[in-house]
Formats: C-alpha cells, sequence, structure tokens
C-alpha cells in the first residue's frame, strides 16, 4: 500500500488543500463569572514582529444579538454583563445560564467559524464579614464567611488566577499549595495544589459533622451545581445519598470546588488541579467535594485520600492515594482511578474509566463508555449504551464463565484477578495485535470510517465478496456510499475523521497535506485514502497497542447462547454453556462442539428426518416457518454429505438472520 505522504502530483500542481481552522485558546467551552462583561480574546491577534491582521464577526448563535466583538483583536464581550440571577440566554434550555454565540475569522489563510458556549457562573453576593486577604504560596487569597438560609455558617475562599509576590512556602514554583480548612491544632484537611494560571472558589464548613447530619448540604451543593430537575441531577443526588448512608456517623468535612483559570487562558491536562485531603481513620474526617467544572475546556483534577467526589461538567479526575467515591453527572468524563477499593457511578455521557488497583464497583450508567479493567477484583456494570470493557491481555490470557447471569474474567495468570461484567457489549483484548488479512483491513476500515467496532456478519460478508472476486478497493468505495460520508464533508473533514476515529487523535497538517493534496488534485479518491489509511504504518501501530475487539455477540459466549436457541428453543443452563466454553478456550472448534450438541440430542431429534430437522432450527431459532426452498435447500446439503447437521446448526446460529433477531447482546446472559 502506498504511504500516506506519497503523491503522484507536486504541490505546486495543487492548491492548499487544508481548510483553515479557528479556535480560540479556551476551547470551544468557556466560563465566565456573572458581572463580567469580558468572554476571551484571540492570542494570535498579536505576532512577533507586531499585529496579526485579521477580521472578526460574530455570523450566528442564539445569543449572538447579546455579545460584540472587537475586528481586529477577537476580544469577545457581552455588551451587558450577565446577571446569573437573571439569564437572558435564548438557545436550548433557555434560561440556565449558557449562552451560544458563533465568531468567524477571516485571515491570509481563508474563513473559518467557532461556535462558543459559555458558562456564567455564580458569584457569592450574600452579605458577609469582611474578607481577608492574604498572600499564601505566592498566590492572593480571599477568605470571608457568609450564612445559609438555614442559619448555618460556610466559608469562602476565593485563590487568583495569578502568582504574586510572596513566600514561596512548598518549594515548587509552578504550584501553590493553598490550605482550604485547618482545624484547630492546626491540622491541615484539605488543601489545593494550583497549578500556574488556575485558580478557584472553595466553599462550606471547615468543621467536620457526622456524615448524616451534613446530608441535606451535600444535597443542597448538587443541587446547586447541577440542572434543575435532570435526570443527571436525580443520579448525582441518589449518588450523594448512598455515600452519606454509608459513612454513616464517620466525621466527614464538605466543601465545593469550583476551578478558574486566568483570561484568555485554557487549563492544561498536563498540569492538574490537586485537591489533597487528610487520610481517612484514626480520627480523621472524610472529605467530600463537589466539584465544578462546567465552561472549563479540557480541565483536570488530582484526588488525594478524597472519600467522596460529586463530578459536574467535563473533566479529567486522576485518583491517588486512598479509594474514592465518585459519582457524575452527564457530561462525558475521563476517570483515572488510582489504588484502593473505588466506587463509580459515571451518569451520562461517553466516559473512560480507568478501573486502577483495587477491587472497585464500577457503574458506567448511560452513554457508550469505555473501561479500562486493571488488578484486583473488580464489579462492572456498563449500564445503558454500548460499552467497552478493555483488558491488557490477550483473549488466551484470560478464562470466561458466566455466573449468576453475568460474565465473569479471570486472569489466567492470578495477577490481575476476576472481574464480573453486567451489560457490556464489546470486550477489547489489548494483547492482540492488528489482523494482517482482509478481515484485518476491513475491520479498519470501519472503524476508521464509522468510529464502531465491525461484527461478524459483516465481516464475512465482505470476506465472501473479497473471495467472489470483489477488490478491497470496490469495497472501501461501498463503505464510503453506505456511510453517506462522500455527500456531506470536505476532503479535510474526512481525512481528518479518519484520524479522530481510527485513532483517536489529530492528524498534523504533514500528514493531513499528504492525503489533501492527492485528493484536491484528482490523483486519489476517498475510496484509495480509505483503503491506505486502513493499512497505513500509523494505523497498523495503534492497532498493534490498541489489540482487538468483539461483540460479546460474536465471542464462543455469544455463539453458543444461539446455538442452545437454535437447537433446544431455550436459554442455556450455568453448567453447560461453561463447560462448552471451557471446550472451545482449550482448542475445540465451534463446528466440533456444534456436532457434539446435536449427538447429544439424538433422543430428541434421531427420529427427526433432515427436512424435519432443519424445519426444527427454524422454528426454534429463527421464530419461523421455513420456506420449502429454505428446507429442501438444506435437507439437500445434509443428504449428499456436504454438510452434517452440525454443520446446518452452525450456520443457523450464526447466520445475519438470527444476529439481527437476537440484536445486540451484552455480558449479562438469561439463563435456564
Amino acid at each position: 500500500m502506498a504511504t500516506a505522504f506519497t503523491s503522484q502530483v507536486s504541490a505546486a500542481e495543487s492548491t492548499w488543500p487544508i481548510e483553515p481552522r479557528f479556535s480560540y485558546p479556551n476551547g470551544d467551552v468557556m466560563q465566565v463569572a456573572e458581572n463580567t462583561r469580558d468572554v476571551t480574546v484571540d492570542i494570535i491577534s498579536q505576532g512577533p514582529s507586531g499585529p496579526i491582521y485579521n477580521d472578526y464577526v460574530i455570523t450566528g448563535g442564539a445569543d449572538a444579538a447579546l455579545f460584540t466583538v472587537d475586528q481586529a483583536t477577537g476580544l469577545l464581550r457581552f455588551i451587558e454583563a450577565p446577571d446569573y440571577e437573571s439569564p437572558r440566554d435564548r438557545g436550548a434550555g433557555a434560561g440556565n445560564n449558557t449562552y451560544q454565540v458563533e465568531v468567524t475569522r477571516t485571515d491570509s489563510a481563508g474563513t473559518a467559524a467557532q461556535l462558543l458556549t459559555i458558562w456564567v457562573t455564580d458569584v457569592d453576593e450574600r452579605p458577609g464579614t469582611a474578607p481577608q486577604v492574604s498572600v499564601i504560596d505566592n498566590r492572593e487569597v480571599r477568605v470571608n464567611t457568609v450564612t445559609e438560609a438555614d442559619g448555618t455558617q460556610r466559608q469562602v475562599l476565593i485563590a487568583g488566577t495569578a502568582r504574586v509576590a510572596g513566600p514561596d512556602t512548598n518549594g515548587a514554583s509552578l504550584t501553590s499549595a493553598v490550605p482550604i480548612a485547618v482545624d484547630g491544632s492546626g491540622r491541615v484537611l484539605l488543601r489545593a495544589d494550583l497549578p500556574m494560571e488556575a485558580g478557584m472558589t472553595a466553599s462550606g464548613s471547615v468543621v467536620p459533622e457526622a456524615a448524616g447530619a451534613v446530608l441535606a448540604d451535600v444535597l443542597r451543593e448538587v443541587r446547586q451545581h447541577s440542572e434543575a430537575g435532570s435526570a443527571s441531577q436525580a443520579s448525582l443526588l441518589a449518588g450523594a445519598t448512598r455515600f452519606v448512608a454509608e459513612a454513616g456517623n464517620t466525621p466527614l468535612l464538605l466543601q465545593t470546588i469550583a476551578p478558574t483559570v486566568a483570561f484568555g487562558v485554557a487549563p492544561q491536562a498536563y498540569s492538574p488541579l490537586a485537591l489533597v485531603g487528610v487520610e481517612a481513620g484514626a480520627g480523621n474526617p472524610l472529605v467530600a467535594v463537589v466539584i465544578d467544572t462546567r465552561g472549563l475546556w479540557n480541565s483536570s483534577v488530582t484526588l488525594d485520600h478524597i472519600g467522596f467526589a460529586a463530578l459536574a461538567g467535563e473533566v479529567t479526575v486522576r485518583g491517588g492515594a486512598g479509594g474514592q467515591h465518585v459519582v457524575a453527572d452527564a457530561d462525558a468524563q475521563t476517570l483515572e482511578l488510582g489504588e484502593g477499593n473505588d466506587v463509580v457511578y459515571a451518569g451520562g455521557g461517553d466516559d473512560v474509566i480507568d478501573c486502577g488497583a483495587g477491587d472497585d464497583r464500577l457503574h458506567g450508567e448511560d452513554g457508550d463508555d469505555n473501561i479500562i479493567v486493571g488488578a484486583g477484583n473488580d464489579w462492572i456494570d456498563g449500564g445503558a449504551g454500548i460499552d467497552t470493557v478493555r483488558l491488557a491481555g490477550s483473549r488466551a490470557d484470560y478464562t470466561l464463565r458466566v455466573e449468576q447471569g453475568h460474565v465473569v474474567v479471570t486472569a489466567r495468570d492470578g495477577i490481575e484477578g476476576s472481574d464480573s461484567l453486567a451489560n457490556v457489549e464489546i470486550l477489547n483484548f489489548g494483547g492482540d495485535g492488528a489482523e494482517r488479512s482482509v478481515r484485518g483491513t476491513v475491520t479498519r476500515m470501519i472503524e476508521s470510517l464509522e468510529d464502531r467496532v465491525a461484527t461478524r456478519v459483516e465481516l464475512d460478508a465482505w470476506e465472501a465478496q473479497h473471495a467472489a472476486g470483489m477488490s478491497l478497493l470496490e469495497i472501501s468505495a461501498s463503505l464510503l456510499a453506505a456511510s453517506g460520508a462522500d455527500d456531506v464533508m470536505s476532503d479535510d473533514d474526512f481525512v481528518r475523521s479518519l484520524y479522530e476515529n481510527g485513532m483517536e487523535q489529530d492528524g498534523n497538517l504533514k500528514e493531513l497535506y499528504g492525503w489533501l493534496v492527492g485528493l484536491d488534485a484528482g490523483a486519489r479518491t476517498r475510496a484509495d485514502v480509505l483503503l491506505e489509511f486502513a493499512d497505513h504504518f500509523a494505523m497498523l501501530q495503534y492497532m498493534d497497542w490498541y489489540g482487538s475487539s468483539a461483540w460479546i455477540a460474536d465471542t464462543d459466549v455469544g455463539m453458543l447462547v444461539r446455538m442452545y436457541d437454535t437447537l433446544f428453543d431455550r436459554a442455556p443452563d450455568q453448567g453447560g454453556l461453561n463447560h462448552w466454553i471451557a471446550a472451545s478456550e482449550n482448542g475445540i472448534g465451534m463446528a466440533a462442539i456444534a456436532d457434539t450438541f446435536v449427538n447429544a440430542a439424538e433422543g430428541q431429534f434421531g427420529g427427526m428426518s433432515n427436512a424435519q430437522y432443519v424445519a426444527h432450527l427454524y422454528q426454534a431459532g429463527l421464530e419461523r416457518t421455513a420456506s420449502q426452498a429454505e428446507v429442501a435447500g438444506w435437507a439437500a446439503l445434509i443428504d449428499d454429505g456436504t454438510l452434517n447437521r452440525g454443520d446446518v446448526l452452525l450456520g443457523i446460529a450464526n447466520s445475519a438472520e438470527m444476529a439481527e433477531l437476537i440484536g445486540v447482546m451484552s455480558t449479562s446472559i438469561d439463563l435456564l
């Protein structure tokens, strides 16, 4: 196959094929405190030799009329400062303090637009004590006390985003260690390590109380930092209630953390805000936090000895020391758990959850989640959506068994432990590299084009068509036609989507140019590019690392369940199913297992003619009466010795019609 950088035309013979792109440095979602007009500015408007002459204009968005933009610098501002208590946003969810506006930039490269979502955050305007201002570890910190409606007092601590002159107490020039809660003896119960250009507002009690006594406070904070009346809010409230019930009378310290960033700056994923609590036990309290990152793009938080965290907004959370109990809203989060026995309720959104070590209980809930298994004995419930569990080894490194209606995966080496999987639709084996075959190429083309795992049925069909003379290029063109990508995407969008879908990354300019220059000049078709991309060394290298994925329906477990249904018209029994799974893992092929199925049922089906046997399989498995032609066709193949009854059982159980009838299978298996 040709590489991405080979083309039959020179750059001089082609126009520049890469479309201009525009993004403010904060990304497409940003946060603005109420009573503030300035939203963001484009930092590249100033070059090393002076201004870069761009032209900015507001071109759309539901709330376009509420904004103005500086034509030369891209400075985006509210015309009137927003008021959190009196929202004026008009788009979807009108009145929820999220504003949408589209800004278009024109420069020498062309014209590009960005649709922005601006979250307006609440500023605590209740009367309270006069703020005490100090410099802590090169960071200005303002602290005052406010009184809740129920009479409880709460500390409000605001740490600025800029480092200022003052003592460097933690010896780390890139972070500032800011105590949030300190007990009477001077012991720090909770602190935040703030990276450069990041600040926060932390509010809550600084005196731990029995967990049951602060349930109302926990629920109040969750309600204030989630969408009122939403399913996401209900899920967060349920998770918080479960945690408090489990904590009982254990002392609990509750704080709400709202990270902030400097104007015109995006959070850096590699430089997270770290929250460090006191280790629970031995008279120390559990530390609970509500973290609100809505409106912050690319935000990242590390948790050390944080017993409970409720998450609002897209965020990457890395668990450090101690076990964490995490509940999340409907946004997509990345949760990288550390050592300890963790509990996660991931809420909606397409989440990525890395179990880490420990015996964890993970609930993906809604969305298409990717869950990475670590050492320990984990319970994983994917919930709704199409969920994937990733295992480090190859299929041969694990045993699969069905226990109490769900699949249990056990590492043969005994190191990773046993993981119980419910409602998981896809298994990924990281130890299985990219398949170098027609089947492997088609798998990668479907992954790159449609961002999904190909099914056995469609791969069987394409493999058969290739064997009958259809070229891989013709298969590529057919996949494109079926996807509709030729109709709705520019060449630039098409190539970028291959990188995003196939390798989960952005292509760099050199890579994009290598593909696009040929498309632009007509030397390549999109079918050429799709095929070449699927077998390009970078894609093969990525798939060697990522491994192979299979729908549960396409594993030996799925095939055996369908064989039970097709032959016996019933769900499998646990003992029988596990016996045959073990046989498959020990090298006995599905055809041989199908023969044994039929032979074992000789007393039940031995008296049937071949035609009667075929009719039974159709009625039991496909739940319909077979046509005369179908019965005659299969029966003739048995009569002349081309197939035996086991072959026919396997053929019908693995047919496209049977797969469609059963639908998407998961690791939750109905048993007799």
